[in-house]
């Protein structure tokens, strides 16, 4: 919720002159002075919204400006700055608050998605995997596909801010059609395009180690919790009939993507996919330890933030600030309801 808001304070202007005085130099924008909520102006909501360049009708004492406003226009205001580089971190700042406020979870970037669900793998992966971790018995499964239409309800139903809502369906390959389309359309993969030529290059189970070492941490956490569960499921084979190779074949062009050719993924790169796909499985059923450690294991349950433990060093309490500011703020002038079903991302200014 902090991430989706702005918060606008009265400025102190005794302090300001003094900072003036001093010269401090800006390190970083600090929208919330202590914490505090007895200057607070107004909370406004950023998701959907766009940065914008100012026009000859908007009113600005300066020349470093920019415009905040909502896709559907409805709300716009103007930010004036004093020097170009406040300018940038603000313009930065937003952007990247847009980015993360945004409900939209397909086509958006895994880091992202890990911030938003506070965790080293995206919510949506981890949900996908314990429903289909109770139908690991059925013939073709992830072979098989799912009802398209169906699979589109739950992505749009994802993208307004919503959990999937799986205990309702009683078939698996759905929630597989999700989960594989989920890899499918992250815009970067889980073997990141900056790893891709030094994939193709793998000859060996050790390449493979040097490589998965070399991950950022939430593609690397991301990794270990798909293969282990892809060795549950070829544990089955005998009944589901999804070995490590017919597994590879599925999840070889999801896993690996080279998106700087976009969607020209020739019959080599996609024979060397299933070989790598086919390669971490096998290297992971034989020697569990072998390419993932105990930490990464371990964080595939941990946060990234321990939010208690932050919240705590910080008086008065930050589930307090949140809860008044919203009730005292939001509620009255933005006029926002939400019901227990209702995505606070569909709600308009």
């Amino acid at each position: 919720m902090k991430d989706a808001l702005l918060m606008i304070y009265e400025l102190d202007e005794e302090k300001e002159k003094e900072k003036k005085k001093q010269k401090t130099p800006i390190k970083a924008i600090h929208i919330a002075p202590d914490h505090s909520l007895e200057k607070l102006i107004e909370l406004i909501p950023v998701t959907n919204m766009v940065i914008e360049e100012v026009t000859k009708k908007d009113k600005t004492h300066t020349k470093f400006a920019f415009t905040l406003s909502n896709a559907q226009k409805k709300w716009r205001t103007v930010f004036c700055f004093e020097t170009e580089e406040e300018l940038k971190q603000w313009t930065n700042t937003m952007e990247r608050s847009i980015s993360l406020a945004s409900p939209n979870l397909f086509n958006s970037t895994l880091s992202d998605a890990c911030l938003k669900s506070n965790s080293y793998l995206p919510n949506i992966i981890r949900i996908c995997i314990a429903h289909v971790d109770q139908n690991l018995q059925v013939e073709g499964i992830f072979r098989v596909p799912g009802d398209k239409n169906k699979v589109a309800e739950q992505k749009e139903h994802c993208d307004k801010g919503f959990l999937p809502e799986l205990s309702k369906t009683g078939d698996p390959h759905l929630v597989c059609g999700l989960l594989k389309l989920y890899l499918r359309e992250i815009s970067d993969p889980v073997i990141p395009q900056s790893h891709y030529k030094a994939l193709m290059a793998i000859q060996s189970a050790t390449d493979l180690q040097k490589l998965i070492k070399d991950l950022p941490v939430v593609n690397r956490v991301t990794l270990c919790y798909l293969t282990d569960f892809l060795v549950r499921i070829e544990k089955e084979s005998k009944t589901n009939l999804m070995d490590s190779k017919n597994l590879a074949t599925v999840f070889g062009p999801t896993i690996i993507r080279n998106t700087a050719s976009g969607e020209n993924f020739g019959l080599e790169e996609m024979s060397l996919s299933t070989q790598i796909i086919k390669l971490l499985i096998d290297s992971t059923m034989e020697h569990k330890d072998s390419l993932f450690t105990t930490e990464d294991r371990e964080k595939c349950t941990k946060p990234i933030f321990d939010v208690e433990a932050e919240m705590s060093k910080v008086r008065p309490s930050m589930t307090n600030i949140e809860k008044s500011g919203i009730e005292a703020y939001i509620l009255p002038h933005q006029g926002p309801k939400f019901t227990q079903k209702e995505s606070i991302w569909e709600q308009n200014l």
